[in-house]
C-alpha cells in the first residue's frame, strides 16, 4: 500500500473511531484520566511504569521532579493516551507550567470538565499529522520537559508495525525539551495469524543497548516490562548534545 493511500486509511479509521465510539471506545480505554500514584487506584502510572525507577527509588512522582528540578515552575508535560487532568494533577503544584493531553475522545462528561487555566485537552489521533500540528499551536514552539505515553487498549487499534511504533517515537522525541524525559509503553505481545508470539521486548532492549553504545553521555535510556500487562515500558531522557533526531534502528524490515 501506497503512503497517500496508508494514510488516508489511518484518517478514515481515525475519524470512524472519533465520531461513532462510543461505548467500544470508553471499554478500550478503561485506564483513562488515571491518577500518577494515588494510594488505591489500580490504574495508576505508578503501577505500569514502577519497574522503570532506578534502584532505592519507589516513587514516580519524586523521580520526574527530581530528574526535572531545573524546571520547576517553568515545565511543561505532555500526555499521549488519554486527557491528563488526574496524571498532573497529582505533581506538585505549580511545578508545571503548561500540560497538556492528548486523547482520541474526550470520555469525561460534562459535569466532570472543569476549566484548568494551565491545562489543555487536544483530541486527536497519535498516528495523524494534523494532531502533531494541533499539539503544535497548543505548545506555541515550546518543547515539553515531559512526555507521558500509555495507549493500553488503545494498542488494539493500531498496526503492530515496527516501523509505525518508530515513526511514532521519531515524533514524540521532537516535542521533547533539552534535559527532558519521556517515559513510555510500547505495544504487547500479540499472536499473529499463525498463532506465533510477537513482542516488542527485545527491540526496544537492542534499540537501548544501541543508544548506550552511540550516545552514552547524551541520551539515557531503561527498558523494562510493565508488572501489569507485560507490555514493554522504557524511559528516555536526552541530554545536551543529543541528537535533533531520534535514532532508530537498521534492519530487514526497514528503519524501525
Amino acid at each position: 500500500m501506497s503512503e497517500s493511500l496508508e494514510r488516508r486509511r489511518v484518517h478514515k479509521e481515525s475519524a470512524s473511531l472519533q465520531e461513532g465510539g462510543g461505548e467500544a471506545i470508553r471499554n478500550a480505554f478503561e485506564y483513562v484520566d488515571s491518577s500518577l500514584n494515588r494510594p488505591g487506584d489500580f490504574r495508576s502510572f505508578q503501577g505500569t511504569f514502577r519497574n522503570l525507577l532506578p534502584e532505592g527509588q519507589e516513587d514516580l512522582r519524586v523521580y520526574i521532579e527530581n530528574t526535572l528540578q531545573e524546571r520547576k515552575g517553568h515545565a511543561v508535560g505532555v500526555e499521549f493516551g488519554g486527557p491528563g487532568v488526574a496524571l498532573f494533577e497529582d505533581f506538585t503544584p505549580h511545578f508545571f507550567r503548561k500540560t497538556i493531553g492528548v486523547t482520541l475522545r474526550e470520555h469525561r462528561r460534562p459535569e466532570q470538565i472543569m476549566d484548568l487555566e494551565t491545562h489543555t485537552v487536544l483530541e486527536g489521533d497519535v498516528r495523524t499529522s494534523t494532531t502533531y500540528r494541533a499539539l503544535e499551536e497548543k505548545l506555541g514552539g515550546e518543547r515539553a520537559d515531559l512526555i507521558v505515553e500509555r495507549l493500553l487498549g488503545g494498542w488494539d487499534f493500531i498496526q503492530n508495525d515496527p516501523r509505525l511504533f518508530g515513526a511514532m517515537l521519531k515524533k514524540w522525541y521532537s516535542f521533547l525539551n533539552e534535559d527532558g524525559l519521556l517515559i513510555a509503553e510500547g505495544p504487547p505481545p500479540f499472536q499473529t495469524a499463525h498463532k506465533e508470539e510477537r513482542d516488542f521486548f527485545p527491540l526496544l532492549q537492542r534499540w537501548a543497548d544501541v543508544l548506550e553504545e552511540r550516545h552514552p553521555e547524551s541520551l539515557t535510556v531503561r527498558v523494562a516490562r510493565s508488572p501489569e500487562f507485560r507490555s514493554p515500558v522504557f524511559s528516555l531522557q536526552r541530554k545536551q548534545g543529543a541528537p535533533e533526531e531520534l535514532p532508530l534502528l537498521e534492519g530487514p524490515d526497514g528503519i524501525w
